[in-house]
């Protein structure tokens, strides 16, 4: 029984109740040293979480900005197209006009 107490037994065999207090007041404490750590981990690991969640979510935004400003580029594009298409066919129609009157009568 010795051996199991770290030597706490008395001669005959008995543990006394002062040596037992004293062996569970330092499992006791070893135990909140345990949780006081564990519950550290858990925290780091929760803000570590937390960081990775808000670069997803700074990640959505940006990938949104940019898509907005993509859209807004190729619509501007897309208008510049066109002006450019009916500057040209004023141009065109301009011509044939001058095609079809006569430049001397």
């Amino acid at each position: 029984m010795a051996g199991v107490f770290g030597g706490a037994a008395e001669k005959d065999g008995r543990i006394t109740r002062h040596k037992l207090t004293g062996i569970l007041e330092i499992e006791i404490v070893e135990l909140e040293a345990e949780i006081v750590e564990e519950t550290s981990r858990r925290h780091q690991r929760l803000d570590r979480i937390r960081d990775g969640m808000k670069k997803n979510e700074n990640m959505r935004i940006a990938k949104q900005e940019l898509t907005r400003k993509v859209r807004a580029i190729a619509f501007l594009g897309i208008g510049c197209i066109l002006a450019h298409l009916q500057i040209g066919c004023m141009y065109i129609s301009r011509d044939v006009q001058h095609i079809d009157t006569p430049a001397h009568t």
